[in-house]
């Protein structure tokens, strides 16, 4: 679970700076999740963090990646190299 994470993506050129955005260890674990169809809850208990504190990286992520639901999120980890 949680697998493969790319900790370093490679910009993409045509990519807004948003995409820029350096994502945190927990952020990366958290998006990672949500690719993988998990809930906050089940994400906080796989990282070993709070609901609320994964709720909270959760809105971080949707400002950094300038995302409006999860399925977004997880889409915009993907094209901006966060995800494989």
């Amino acid at each position: 679970m949680l697998g493969e994470v790319v900790t370093r993506p490679e910009p993409v050129p045509s990519a807004s700076s948003e995409s820029k955005q350096r994502l945190t260890a927990t952020e990366l674990r958290i998006i990672q999740g949500l690719a993988e169809g998990l809930q906050s809850k089940e994400i906080a208990v796989v990282i070993g963090r709070s609901t609320a504190t994964v709720e909270f990286h959760i809105r971080m992520l949707f400002a950094k990646l300038s995302a409006r639901s999860r399925p977004q999120l997880v889409a915009r980890g993907y094209e901006f190299g966060y995800l494989r």
